[in-house]
């Protein structure tokens, strides 16, 4: 099974709840072993609304990227996503960063996430997990954009998340 990030985001409602309810349901898609810290981030795009709690798992699955796909936009249904507008704020929001190797470019769906690399608040955690993890296209090691990028749009950690994490 190939080894896959997942980021997750929240910033309506209980939004560590919401992070913990997404990550439980991503647990039954296959082996999670871990979930980063959980952060409090600044928007970005839409900058007019609520600071959002980011996080990273890991996740190893059978399912196709496409049908992991399919299964994260079930879970932000489940959750209480709608979709108004781009970057509006959500209950949930859950994209594939890296799913092993594979680099995707179709309509719907691109792997590598095409924009991870340019944001902290996504590197911060997922780094948390891995901190030597190469991008699978471009070989470089993440801790090197991360270093790049203006690290105060994540305010602080939130908690620790030790308590979900699986042996």
């Amino acid at each position: 099974m190939p080894l896959s990030y997942i980021a997750l985001g929240s910033n309506l409602g209980d939004k560590k709840n919401n992070i913990l309810e997404a990550f439980d349901h991503v647990s039954s898609l296959g082996n999670t072993s871990n979930l980063s810290d959980l952060y409090e981030t600044i928007p970005q795009g839409f900058s007019s609304q609520p600071t959002y709690i980011n996080a990273v798992c890991d996740l190893q699955t059978f399912l196709t990227p496409w049908d992991l796909l399919h299964k994260l936009k079930d879970i932000e249904n489940m959750v209480g996503r709608t979709r108004s507008f781009i970057n509006a704020p959500r209950i949930i929001d859950i994209d594939i960063l890296i799913y092993g190797e594979l680099n995707i470019e179709s309509p719907g769906l691109t792997v590598p996430h095409p924009t991870m690399h340019m944001r902290y608040f996504v590197l911060k955690p997922l780094l948390d997990l891995n901190p030597f993890i190469k991008h699978p296209v471009w070989g470089g090691f993440l801790s090197r954009f991360a270093a790049k990028l203006d690290p105060t749009s994540v305010r602080e950690c939130l908690a620790d998340s030790t308590l979900v994490n699986k042996p």
